[in-house]
């Protein structure tokens, strides 16, 4: 489908359960047509989806530069539609659209593609096999049903994870792995956890912990694949954890669906959170690095972007593994999220970390419910939204993570609450705007009125910030 010589716009879906690598085979096909299309873009959608941060995410990535002085974020989803269109007309491009749920999102997507002759393609991946029908027309010949892998590719991708080799198993341990794939029902994301489970322990060739394994998991991945199925496999590697990687995982839990989250903001929030114990003369920072690597080793998290050297620079969660992450976070009291101020206000009073995840409208004068604010000892704050909680008011905080974006020229934000923060240990404050990025170091900061001593452990003095755009787009 892909390779056809026809000239016309083709939309190709890719449907299957999670866990069955529909990302990932995206994701390949991606990269080896590289350079074979004036322009290329790969967007994750997520259950909830955001448009406008979709539709600006592949006006970036195919090259679109907005003019000098234009501000796209006062830009409306018609807006982006139709800007995208006229910019992809004329043009040979190849799109990913990756983990759809909703057929009236890709209706909003579809009306940005223009219909050329230039040979141009687009991949969606989605769970739902009607909304798999909506992006190809429901012409059934351009949807591809992701199918579990048989026996022998189990075999394959399970062993190379654990031994490096699919031919070194040892003979003892033929019977108990072959009762362990078989509970893995084909799904490579559960083959993966629990080979990756395996590999990392240190008596991984003891066949007691093989059947320990076994005995943990449950048979319904073996007939039909289900949510409850894939949460069962993924807790067992939760459960296995070493104690000191438990909180470093949950706190993963803060970050919304699809997030590319930094390496670098990680480690660190961690160990302003206290995460880390120094040991052996060695840098807290450096052992939080050791911890991510880790857990990159274990498969929670995958690899998002790279360097040079093969250094994992930042990363993703998968959607399932994140479900499996906001649950603990609940049975344990660890961390709250929530997409809506509304919602927050059933929430059991003692919050230690507060995740917002706030899109569009007015939430000016809204209250967090009966959140002791005073309690929290981590806030990140995503989304369009241009709400900022009363920072003064959480007394304990360590953790500040916000992101903001600016819709209006010459925008403030009051800020005035940093100064009394006095536990503070990591901040970052990322702007977005004019189609620029700015982070604290960038903000032009202007003092307004006396702000008071008593701030040497905070942060910088900061009375209120107007935001200047920099140099780096946001891409």
């Amino acid at each position: 489908m892909m390779g056809e010589d026809d000239d016309q716009l083709k939309v190709i879906s890719i449907v299957g359960f999670g866990g069955l690598g529909k990302t990932t085979l995206a994701s390949e096909i991606f990269h080896k047509l590289e350079g074979q299309y004036q322009c290329q873009s790969f967007v994750p959608v997520s259950q909830k989806p955001n448009l406008w941060n979709v539709l600006r995410k592949v006006l970036f990535q195919v090259g679109y530069a907005a003019p000098e002085n234009t501000n796209m974020e006062i830009w409306d989803v018609d807006e982006l539609i139709s800007t995208l269109h006229k910019f992809l007309t004329g043009k040979r491009f190849f799109i990913v659209i990756d983990d759809i749920w909703d057929a009236t999102a890709w209706s909003a997507i579809r009306c940005a593609l223009p219909e050329n002759k230039n040979g141009s393609r687009v991949i969606a991946t989605t769970r739902i096999e009607a909304v798999a029908a909506a992006c190809c027309s429901n012409d059934y010949e351009y949807v591809y049903k992701m199918k579990a892998l048989g026996t022998e590719d189990s075999r394959r991708l399970f062993f190379k994870r654990i031994f490096g080799s699919e031919d070194t198993c040892p003979s003892y341990l033929e019977e108990v792995s072959t009762g362990i794939l078989k509970r893995c029902g084909g799904l490579p994301l559960a083959i993966i956890t629990l080979s990756s489970h395996l590999a990392t322990q240190r008596d991984k060739l003891d066949r007691e912990l093989w059947e320990h394994t076994l005995n943990c998991l449950g048979s319904s991945l073996e007939l039909n694949p289900t949510l409850e199925g894939m949460r069962q496999i993924l807790s067992l590697s939760y459960t296995n954890l070493p104690h000191c990687l438990k909180a470093c995982v949950l706190y993963l839990g803060m970050y919304p669906e699809d997030h590319e989250i930094s390496k670098n903001d990680l480690v660190r929030q961690w160990v302003a959170q206290g995460f880390i114990s120094k040991a052996g003369g060695q840098d807290a920072e450096d052992i939080a690095v050791e911890y991510f690597n880790e857990i990159v080793n274990r498969s929670i998290i995958q690899p998002a972007h790279t360097d040079s050297n093969n250094d994992v620079l930042s990363c993703r969660v998968h959607d399932m593994m994140l479900d499996l992450i906001i649950h603990k976070c609940r049975e344990e009291n660890f961390a709250t999220a929530s997409d809506d101020i509304e919602d927050i206000s059933g929430t059991r009073s003692t919050v230690r970390r507060l995740s917002l995840y706030l899109n569009g409208g007015a939430t000016d004068g809204k209250s967090l419910g009966t959140i002791q604010l005073s309690h929290v000892r981590a806030l990140t704050r995503f989304g369009t939204s241009t709400y900022i909680p009363p920072l003064a008011e959480f007394k304990h905080l360590r953790v500040l993570n916000l992101e903001l974006r600016v819709s209006v020229e010459h925008m403030t934000a009051d800020l005035t609450g940093l100064c009394y923060l006095f536990q503070l240990r990591c901040l970052r404050i990322m702007i977005f705007g004019y189609g620029y990025r700015a982070t604290k170091q960038n903000l032009r900061i202007a003092a307004v009125g006396d702000i008071g001593n008593g701030c040497a452990q905070g942060p910088d003095s900061i009375r209120c910030c107007s935001f200047a755009p920099v140099a780096a787009p946001d891409r």
